[in-house]
């Protein structure tokens, strides 16, 4: 299995030999001057986030001591994610007051919360009267007190029991009306900066965003040689995973910067132990 060498912003540290068929190998003083510099470029070169938007970025990597045997370690990836918070801000708003309509539903009117409060009340003093009847060896006494805290009970659990049924349609509209707004809405992009990645089918340099599914990709530079690789940057891959729309708005006019400038640079010392 190969490793990436950076998910999510954070470089991985090294592999466990378990996680390698050929087992692993440390890499070298050059390869993990190579990575870092990479990843560093791979992350300058991130697309600035439109006007409404936020980019998260840990912005935390370092070089990965080992690698599996036989893996590419030209290979970097580079991850993070853009917020719309605009469309969070109107995603809250909306939320705030689908919650004040159910809450202003669901408050039981002020007569019948007095009526409650009355079973309550009628409750608790004969609760207090228990007491006296066992004390006095009025076993059925108590039973019959009893039963008439139960039945105040359940009058008072009629009175809410109906009022919930009364709402249930209107809380369920609004619900559904909610669900509807956001039908269609996305929030956020993930985007994956890769060095020297795989290539999808249809992927070319010069081709612009290629969409597959919820993903859209495209590719500067080209394809790296087979077999054994210089520490060289051959090809940027970055990958968008969100709303088409959103994606082009990230990338329109975009260019990786600081990563083409190294695949424009001079080749550096071949991988080691390959």
């Amino acid at each position: 299995m190969k490793i990436r060498l950076a998910i999510g912003g954070l470089a991985l540290a090294g592999v466990l030999a378990a996680d390698c068929v050929d087992g692993s190998r440390d890499t070298s003083a050059e390869e993990q001057a190579y990575q870092a510099e990479v990843l560093a470029a791979l992350r300058a070169s991130l697309p600035p986030a439109p006007a409404g938007w936020k980019l998260e970025d840990r912005g935390l990597f370092a070089p990965a001591k080992s690698v599996c045997k036989g893996s590419d370690a030209s290979r970097a990836v580079y991850s993070a994610s853009y917020v719309w918070m605009d469309g969070v801000a109107e995603q809250n708003k909306r939320s705030e007051e689908m919650s004040r309509k159910v809450g202003a539903l669901r408050t039981i009117p002020t007569d019948k919360l007095n009526e409650m409060n009355e079973y309550a009340r009628q409750g608790r003093a004969l609760q207090r009267e228990i007491p006296k009847a066992r004390a006095a060896g009025d076993m059925a006494g108590v039973d019959r007190l009893n039963a008439e805290i139960k039945e105040l009970t359940a009058k008072a659990y009629a009175i809410r029991k109906a009022h919930q049924d009364a709402v249930a349609p209107q809380i369920e509209a609004i619900s559904n009306e909610f669900i509807r707004a956001e039908e269609g809405k996305s929030y956020n992009v993930k985007v994956s900066m890769a060095a020297n990645d795989y290539m999808e089918a249809g992927l070319k340099p010069g081709a612009g965003l290629v969409r597959s599914g919820s993903q859209s990709s495209i590719l500067f530079g080209q394809a790296p040689p087979k077999g054994k690789r210089a520490l060289q940057v051959y090809s940027i891959t970055a990958r968008f995973t969100g709303d088409a729309f959103q994606v082009e708005t990230l990338v329109k006019g975009w260019q990786p910067s600081a990563a083409i400038a190294l695949m424009q640079g001079k080749p550096a010392p071949a991988v080691a132990g390959q």
